[in-house]
């Protein structure tokens, strides 16, 4: 075999390999095992569901004394922990269970934060989560464009 030939057979190799590889990363991402920012995400965004972050909104949307964040951070750090192990418990399977989980977790934030918030603080705060979960459920609806 002559020199050029071999060299441009380990070329076409090497191609093929780089598309095999890339090929690979695209089916882990879209399978789930590999973590891809989202596209509205700015980069060195927190993660959504960062007990910090929301704490942060909260405190700037409610008007939370310093006592009060002190005592609802590590409810919003428990609901986060607690919400991961389930997120990784069910990944794949069993989704209406993991509603029904889900939705006790947040029965169990909601009536901690009410112990800590005043009355109007909780009223806000359920607005503002319903209209979250409107926001998300629209996002989540609309068709993609052709």
């Amino acid at each position: 075999m002559k020199p050029k030939a071999r060299s441009t057979e380990i070329q076409v190799v090497r191609e093929l390999l780089g598309l095999a590889v890339i090929g690979f990363v695209l089916w882990l991402a879209a399978i789930g095992w590999l973590p891809v920012p989202s596209a509205n995400a700015a980069p060195g965004a927190p993660r959504h569901g960062d007990p910090e972050e929301s704490l942060a909104r909260m405190q700037a949307q409610l008007n939370l004394t310093d006592d009060q964040v002190d005592q609802i951070r590590p409810i919003l750090q428990n609901q986060s922990a607690r919400r991961r192990a389930l997120l990784e418990r069910f990944y794949g399977k069993e989704n209406g269970r993991m509603r029904v989980e889900m939705q006790k977790l947040w029965e169990v934030t909601r009536s901690d934060l009410a112990a800590v918030l005043t009355a109007d603080q909780m009223a806000k705060w359920q607005q503002l989560r319903e209209e979250h979960r409107i926001k998300r459920l629209k996002r989540h609806s609309a068709p993609t464009p052709p």
